[in-house]
């Protein structure tokens, strides 16, 4: 029977083996992993990794996605680093530097012990040379690999900690600094040229080319020019980048962040260091706590060894989706925006409400602000010349002069949680505790607002909108409810769903589509109110706070991982697309497919349109393959085939539309792989 299977790749061009250059942002996503206990490095040669966690793992990571346990070596070892070399790997920790046999990956076996008084903290080897950190740099022969022999052993002049070597020459931190360190005659080693630092302890190297990325306990990084090895200079220092490890790959560093504290995320971070005196970050994902080892192959898979979860497979290879346009600060924390008549209404934490001109393409012109120096601005809503600006308190506020909003009324509560407004209605939600969970006002006198009605139950409104006479009420972990505000003086419960983590609710027709924190994006059909009724679910792996839908998309402010993008035109299979990760995400607004993300410290972000195309499985008949082509329109995208998922053909070109286009295929292989690049 054949086999069909059809895979969405959502990138405008895909960075050359070795990261060439970094084109703009990259979509930095976790694709795969491996789970283990204690997982504290990783290294690659060919299609096999080696994973340290308690024990030596032989993985076959062929298939990035899905690394195969091919062999793991019997008993428990403290290797701090680990380095593979053809099939061979030597391990660092313990008691010195163990040899390992690869040979038959499925058996692999220690064959050779170095054993040292001083714990081991790195490896580095070359041409049957290996080079360990243990408080002296010790040189040893392992060109018979069941018997390493000690060659020489250099003294520094203190503590020495990593090691990393290019060439013939040896890059070794100690508590002093960086030395470059002559191998060529591994008898007499020979330091040539230092790098002292006072006032802070190396922790890690990596050496590219001419520079040298230095990392620090406690925080910090430093780029080192070792372009003439007898005198190292500083090309640059960067102290709020805080390592753990570090890996660079062509004209990319990837770093692992380990967070504040042990129990906290971590952040693997990437650079683009092609001007090393100006790092600029590109990509960034979340971690669990504690990620330690890594190492990237040729095509872009970055491997992370994360303590107690095991290892994570990052794909690197992808350009975001959408790409950042412009950003503009406002402040503090950008908690709300919302969009009307071609301005933009932002609330910021700390700096009330800001409106900017969005007519001016991306660069936004801030038209006018008001801070009502009291609380922390959680939401806004605007209904003509009218705003509402909330923190905690409703400030209603008349922007008929944009540059001088002047406040009409105070509506005084302290619990209010969020508003939106429509004709002479204004629609609060509450706190728990605040005796209702939902008030209508009447504004139709902004400068005397009174209520019209309300909706009291025991739970809290963390976001409401308004659709179809209906107020959809996102209540946390309690779910979200459906009210009918038809009769303003009488709101009504019609339905809802009691579970979740609901943040935001955007409705489309007879569908909702929920910002469900960790459980992600939901979609519920609601024709019937009464009985919601789910049809399809994705994870977003941050914290779905915001939504908004256009047409085909879902923009989803994902909390730590940006904007999160997914194609929804099957309800019940939603697809990501792609996301910008570069930013912490609170609430997203849409228009004319550009979408305006209220950030925690950029302030408010513009993204341009996804540039995408999407497969979809058609009715299948008798010798012939038949699926859907959509996208975005004015582009077009290459189809490609493979029978290994690894080796892709070029078949066909096709324009995109967001209308599906048919595509068919009569090809009879037994097994058949499609995917869809926009170029």
């Amino acid at each position: 029977m054949k086999t069909i299977s059809l895979i969405l790749l959502t990138i405008t061009a895909a960075l050359a083996p070795g990261h060439a250059s970094a084109k703009g942002d990259l979509d930095i996503y976790r694709v795969g992993g491996y789970a283990t206990n204690s997982a504290s490095c990783a290294n690659i040669a060919g299609n096999r990794l080696c994973l340290v966690a308690g024990t030596l793992h032989v993985l076959d990571i062929t298939d990035p996605a899905h690394p195969d346990l091919l062999g793991s070596v019997p008993g428990s070892y403290t290797w701090y680093d680990i380095v593979v070399q053809g099939d061979l790997a030597y391990g660092a920790g313990g008691t010195g530097m163990s040899v390992i046999d690869l040979s038959d990956p499925v058996s692999p076996k220690i064959v050779g012990d170095y054993f040292i008084a001083d714990m081991p903290f790195q490896v580095a080897v070359t041409n049957a040379i290996a080079c360990v950190a243990a408080g002296k740099l010790h040189i040893v022969n392992v060109g018979n690999p069941l018997s390493p022999q000690l060659l020489a052993v250099l003294d520094t002049g203190s503590s020495v900690q990593t090691v990393r070597i290019s060439g013939s020459l040896a890059y070794v931190t100690d508590w002093n600094g960086l030395h470059v360190v002559d191998i060529s005659q591994p008898t007499l080693p020979r330091i040539q040229g230092s790098f002292l630092v006072t006032n802070a302890a190396p922790s890690g190297i990596e050496v590219a080319g001419t520079n040298a990325f230095m990392s620090y306990y406690g925080g910090g990084l430093s780029v080192i020019d070792v372009s003439i090895s007898s005198a190292p200079k500083l090309t640059a220092t960067y102290p709020a980048i805080n390592v753990t490890r570090l890996h660079v790959a062509s004209n990319l560093l990837f770093i692992t962040d380990r967070g504040l504290s042990y129990d906290s995320d971590s952040k693997l971070l990437a650079y683009d260091a092609t001007d090393p005196s100006h790092l600029r970050l590109v990509g960034r994902m979340i971690l669990p706590p504690t990620a330690r080892g890594l190492d990237c192959d040729q095509n872009g898979m970055v491997y992370v060894a994360v303590d107690s979860y095991g290892l994570a497979v990052v794909d690197a290879t992808k350009a975001a989706q959408p790409q950042r346009l412009a950003s503009h600060p406002t402040g503090s924390s950008a908690w709300a925006v919302r969009l009307d008549a071609g301005r933009a209404y932002v609330a910021d934490v700390g700096g009330g409400l800001k409106i900017y001109d969005i007519t001016t393409g991306t660069n936004l012109v801030e038209l006018g602000k008001y801070d009502t120096l009291v609380g922390e601005c959680r939401d806004v809503a605007v209904n003509s010349n009218l705003v509402c600006l909330l923190d905690g308190n409703l400030h209603f506020l008349s922007i008929s002069n944009l540059s001088q909003p002047v406040e009409l009324s105070l509506y005084a509560s302290r619990s209010a949680t969020s508003v939106t407004m429509e004709g002479t209605n204004a629609y609060v939600g509450y706190e728990k505790g605040a005796g209702v969970l939902m008030e209508v006002l009447d504004i139709s006198k902004p400068a005397t607002p009174r209520v019209l009605g309300t909706y009291a139950r025991s739970v809290a409104v963390r976001g409401l909108t308004l659709a179809s006479n209906c107020v959809f009420l996102a209540e946390g972990w309690d779910g979200f409810e459906i009210v009918d505000v038809s009769d303003p003086r009488h709101p009504s419960r019609t339905g809802g769903v009691a579970s979740g983590d609901t943040w935001q609710v955007s409705v489309a027709g007879a569908r909702a589509y929920v910002a469900d924190g960790v459980y992600g994006l939901k979609i519920f059909d609601i024709a019937d109110p009464g009985q919601p009724k789910l049809l399809g679910s994705c994870a977003t792996e941050g914290r779905a706070f915001g939504i908004h839908v256009q047409g085909d998309l879902a923009y989803i402010a994902d909390d730590d991982r940006g904007l999160q993008v997914f194609y929804i035109a099957d309800p019940q299979r939603p697809v990501r697309i792609g996301g910008n990760p570069l930013f912490g995400a609170e609430k997203v607004a849409v228009l004319n497919g550009l979408a305006y993300v209220a950030t925690w410290s950029d302030g408010i972000v513009v993204l341009g349109q996804p540039q995408w195309a999407h497969l979809q499985p058609g009715p299948q008949t008798a010798g012939w393959v038949h699926f859907w082509l959509t996208g975005t329109a004015g582009l077009s995208a290459i189809l490609q085939r493979s029978t290994n998922l690894l080796h892709w053909e070029d078949w066909m070109s096709e324009p995109l539309d967001v209308l599906p286009i048919e595509i068919n295929d009569s090809s009879l292989l037994p097994s058949q792989f499609y995917r869809a690049v926009v170029r």
